[in-house]
């Protein structure tokens, strides 16, 4: 029986290099972080990149885009922006006038930048220029759990364990070793 304890606890790994490297790693910074960053991987990566493959991402038209993209929340002068559906619209409009971005996609940008938290913008605007490739791919898990529902989930564990015949003649306990637990997450799940 192998237990991975990435189950109970875990950074999704293009992030975690994120939220090590600036320093958000409590669980209320780092679930404000991926609470903006996954959803935006998801719409860039299987939303605008995909609708948008020829044309804002083309070649010479994706670093226009994702400088487009990295400058949503902000105006020129540095300003808190909440852009409209249209207004994205407009700007990736500028980049390749061609470009045909399906409004749900220009909807949810425009609705995750509105709902950006104060800290949120912060976040946002203290990301270096390459750390946005990180940020616009393809997301996997990720999940900060309390210690509470680490307990939790190690007690539903144990019922797992109740309805077997017989022990398992071997153990093994995978512990991540790199920067994909939230810090002490391991220890308590083990």
């Amino acid at each position: 029986l192998d237990i991975d304890l990435d189950y109970f606890a875990t950074y999704s790994p293009l992030l975690a290099f994120l939220i090590r490297k600036h320093g958000w790693t409590t669980q209320a910074d780092a679930e404000a972080f991926s609470g903006w960053a996954v959803p935006l991987g998801q719409l860039c990566a299987h939303g605008l990149e995909q609708a948008t493959r020829n044309t804002l991402f083309a070649p010479e038209c994706q670093p226009l885009t994702v400088q487009e993209v990295v400058r949503l929340p902000f105006h020129a002068d540095g300003q808190h922006a909440f852009p409209s559906a249209a207004d994205i619209g407009g700007a990736f409009l500028a980049i390749h006038p061609e470009c045909e971005v399906p409004h749900c996609i220009l909807t949810a940008l425009s609705d995750l930048v509105r709902n950006l938290t104060p800290q949120q913008r912060l976040q946002w605007a203290t990301l270096h220029s390459d750390d946005w490739w990180w940020i616009m791919q393809s997301q996997g898990p990720h999940h900060y759990s309390t210690p509470e529902e680490i307990s939790s989930s190690v007690l539903k564990l144990e019922a797992v364990f109740s309805y077997l015949s017989e022990p398992p003649c071997l153990v093994t306990i995978a512990r991540s070793m790199d920067m994909y637990m939230p810090e002490g997450a391991s220890d308590l799940a083990e």
